[in-house]
């Protein structure tokens, strides 16, 4: 299986994670479309990824938080939050990325609409327009996620698991077992769950938090062989380092292993 990491892991150089990041042995790489954690510009960023012969799998969409609900509303700012999106898949057609994922929701119980699921049908025609796959990131709420697939049936609406969310913000949720016919991309990193001081999204490595391993892997293998493993890591500038990605690529090589000994499991029964 492909291994990926977001190039957004820290506010570093850009070329040195570039660098580190190719050293390590990673396959594949993805970033996000307004990342202003960079010092080189996203047209320069891609040409870097094409130039090291990385495959990109996915461009994420850029957001203000408290500005998704906007989406699920009539009125200019909802508008506006359309429009960004549009020009944002526009921009990755640009660059011959398949998958363009979004954030729907920036808190829990947020609105559904029909004027929302509009919107979101505006976004799908533009992405089918390119071939492009829109991704749903599982977020705050299982049941808004569920509302608008069962809302709009097509084969480019598909899904971003993100197994860290999962972990913290809804375990108890049937997210993966509901969606997993539509997963295309991953974002996969780890965390101790919902603490009673905050949400917990610490995208951590795999294997540094609470985070069932066995069961994860139980569940990628289930995912067709071309979905990439996709880290979402972030750390310190002052861990940012060189042995940061040696480390972030063999917690993947683990889970790999983790996922092709049920493969081989289920194959032999």
């Amino acid at each position: 299986m492909k291994k990926a990491i977001n190039l957004y892991v820290s506010k570093i150089d850009t070329l040195d994670k570039i660098k580190w990041i190719k050293k390590a042995g990673f396959e594949a790489i993805y970033t996000g479309i307004y990342n202003k954690s960079e010092n080189i510009d996203l047209d320069e960023i891609i040409r870097l990824f094409k130039e090291n012969n990385f495959s990109i799998p996915q461009m994420h969409c850029s957001y203000i938080e408290p500005l998704l609900k906007d989406l699920w509303k009539e009125g200019e700012n909802g508008d506006n939050q359309e429009k960004s999106l549009l020009s944002q898949i526009d921009q990755t057609a640009k660059y011959g990325i398949k998958n363009f994922v979004i954030h729907t929701n920036g808190e829990f119980n947020p609105p559904v609409t029909d004027c929302g699921v509009e919107r979101i049908k505006r976004l799908l025609e533009r992405c089918k327009k390119y071939n492009i796959n829109l991704c749903i990131e599982n977020l705050y709420d299982f049941k808004q996620m569920k509302y608008i697939f069962d809302k709009i049936d097509d084969d480019n609406l598909r899904v971003c698991y993100d197994c860290g969310h999962h972990n913290c913000l809804n375990p108890d949720s049937p997210v993966f077992e509901y969606f997993k016919d539509k997963i295309a991309v991953l974002h996969l990193h780890d965390n101790h769950g919902k603490p009673q001081t905050g949400i917990g999204d610490e995208h951590l490595m795999i294997g540094q938090g609470s985070m069932d391993l066995k069961k994860l892997a139980k569940n990628l293998s289930q995912l067709p062989e071309d979905v990439v493993l996709c880290a979402e890591y972030k750390a310190s500038p002052e861990i940012c380092d060189e042995e940061f990605f040696i480390k972030a690529k063999k917690s993947l090589d683990n889970l790999e292993n983790l996922i092709m000994s049920y493969k081989e499991n289920c194959i032999e029964k």
